[in-house]
């Protein structure tokens, strides 16, 4: 337990590390022009705020791809796993932050599904599952590396 513990606690570091320098180029970029009314989040972005979320954000999807590779292919073994369904658990385990913050906000503010203003959820789910899927598979390949 205490080893599959560990495992999580590392993947969650390993993304939360990766996700960061994209995070700071998202932030800079946010920060760099004078937020238009056209904008999907027209405010002011704060640097270390959102480079603080977005890198939690990195450790919860490293964290829950973890616990979905660990339950989905609890049969396998490390060597037996491939690079497209292991890119697979990623893309659904970080995809969950985004898709539950949407459920909420669902719950909270029942509306009609036909005025909801789909743009930021959408890119939420695209970019994170992307992210997730990237990160999935470099995981696996720095865990299969050979050790010397």
């Amino acid at each position: 337990m205490i080893r599959r513990l560990r495992a999580v606690l590392s993947i969650a570091v390993l993304w939360a590390l990766a996700w960061l320098p994209i995070g700071g180029v998202l932030a800079l970029y946010a920060s760099s022009r004078p937020p238009q009314p056209s904008d999907l989040i027209s405010r002011p972005v704060s640097m270390p705020l959102f480079l603080t979320v977005w890198t939690i954000w990195g450790g919860l999807s490293g964290s829950l791809f973890a616990v979905v590779l660990g339950v989905g292919e609890r049969r396998r073994g490390l060597s037996d796993l491939s690079v497209a369904r292991t890119a697979a658990w990623g893309a659904l385990g970080s995809m969950t932050v985004p898709a539950a913050l949407l459920a909420l906000d669902m719950i909270r503010a029942p509306i009609s599904l036909r005025l909801y203003d789909w743009r930021v959820p959408l890119l939420a789910l695209s970019l994170s599952a992307l992210l997730g899927a990237g990160c999935a598979a470099a995981t696996l390949a720095l865990a299969q590396r050979p050790t010397h």
